[in-house]
């Protein structure tokens, strides 16, 4: 899944389980114990922890509860600022003095490690990543962020080209409390990981961790799910929100929507006659609306794409030249 000496990260929405997935591979790896069913080349791990440092220590306390980990080999640390080269070069001359020098480094999160800049200019990213590069040319290890994901689209992180042009691999989480995928958003020379699942179970911690108040507390571990039997909505990509949006504009002009003819009906074997919109009008709209102006080709590309996933995900079909929104 991950290659050592590689700069990746993991991106997700809020609440998805981005830190507890990270948390537990790092766990995992720092213990040189199978991970999901996949052998780890294992080593010392630094997690350095940017926000709720309370609740790491906590989901540490959970997966040794419930997974039976040791955790002596997974190194917390506090986050340097990365806008900071004198911060990053005492870390570095810190780690290269360790008995076993680490395998992974984990920046929980990104923008924490980049408070202060401005994570959409490549200006200011570009040093960044490349101050995240150094750690894997003088330590030969692999150095993987943790990020958030684009308001307008679940499926790519967010901020500069910067960073998503430097990193090797991505590693995207989409979901619900019920279950998470875990999927290969980018692979750049390793083969891309076939999908993965899992959801959070909850995990009451031992009489060690109390609140305020002496009460008990918990906690939560990943549980592998079989991903064949997981079904969640995935989000919609920019593409296909843009189709979505020129479906809903045309449909607001009654006079535009038409039935499917009923020897269609027949040879589909459909129960009633779906009413929609004509394909042609649709797509004119949709080429209309294009802020960035394509070619023919990146046209026709753009909106095959649109249409076939929104199909692919149920949100459309199409019966002949008649679009129809479920």
């Amino acid at each position: 899944i991950i290659e050592r000496g590689t700069i990746g990260q993991i991106f997700a929405p809020p609440k998805v389980g981005k830190t507890f997935f990270a948390l537990d591979m790092a766990v995992h790896l720092a213990s040189n114990t199978e991970w999901n069913g996949r052998r780890v080349s294992g080593g010392p791990v630094v997690f350095l922890a940017g926000e709720g440092v309370a609740g790491i220590k906590r989901r540490l306390a959970a997966i040794q509860k419930e997974k039976h980990i040791a955790c002596s080999n997974l190194i917390m640390s506090t986050m340097p600022n990365f806008g900071e080269p004198d911060q990053l070069l005492s870390l570095l001359e810190e780690l290269k003095v360790l008995p076993v020098p680490p395998v992974m480094i984990v920046v929980d999160t990104l923008a924490r490690a980049t408070a202060g800049l401005d994570e959409n200019t490549s200006k200011e990213m570009g040093p960044i990543m490349e101050r995240m590069a150094m750690f894997t040319r003088e330590l030969n290890c692999t150095v993987i962020a943790i990020h958030h994901t684009a308001k307008a689209n679940s499926t790519e992180s967010r901020g500069s080209g910067a960073i998503k042009g430097a990193m090797d691999f991505e590693i995207c989480l989409t979901g619900d409390a019920n279950a998470v995928i875990v999927s290969c958003a980018k692979s750049k020379d390793a083969e891309p990981f076939d999908d993965m699942a899992f959801r959070l179970d909850s995990v009451v911690l031992p009489s060690n961790h109390t609140d305020n108040f002496g009460g008990t507390v918990s906690s939560a571990v990943i549980e592998w799910l079989d991903v064949a039997e997981v079904e969640i909505k995935k989000p919609l990509t920019k593409t296909e929100i843009a189709v979505l949006t020129s479906f809903d504009a045309m449909w607001l002009d009654a006079s535009r929507h038409v039935t499917t003819p009923p020897e269609l009906v027949r040879e589909l074997g459909l129960s009633g006659s779906p009413v929609g919109l004509p394909i042609d009008l649709v797509r004119e709209h949709w080429e209309r609306s294009q802020v960035v102006s394509l070619t023919a080709s990146g046209l026709r590309m753009g909106w095959k794409r649109g249409t076939e996933g929104l199909i692919s995900k149920g949100v459309m079909r199409a019966f002949g030249d008649i679009l129809v929104k479920k």
